[in-house]
């Protein structure tokens, strides 16, 4: 039990461990069995640095892109309002980005 313990600790810490330096690269396409599972049903808050950088790549007016790809909410915790990509509405709550490139 121990041994299966000590795997699972060093695993999470492995996976937890922010990237200080360098890049991280995966494969993501259509051929991959897993395409958009981790990617969907999402609560994304974006950032003002987002929102820019993907209505620029979109070649999108802020308002256009706020109107067709974004929810917007109010977290009452924290006070804050907060900017949500809208997932596509279907069955699957895929997120739009993949259909961005």
């Amino acid at each position: 039990m121990d041994k299966k313990k000590n795997q699972k600790d060093n695993f999470k810490e492995q996976l937890l461990t922010p990237i200080m330096e360098g890049k991280f690269q995966f494969s993501c396409h259509k051929g991959v069995p897993c395409f958009t599972d981790c990617c969907r049903d999402l609560r994304l808050v974006l950032t003002l640095f987002d929102i820019v950088r993907i209505k620029n790549r979109l070649k999108l007016s802020s308002k256009e892109f706020l109107d067709t790809y974004t929810l917007s909410d109010f977290d009452e915790e924290i006070c804050l309002p907060m900017i949500l990509l809208k997932m596509k509405d279907d069955d699957y709550r895929k997120c739009p980005s993949v259909c961005f490139s």
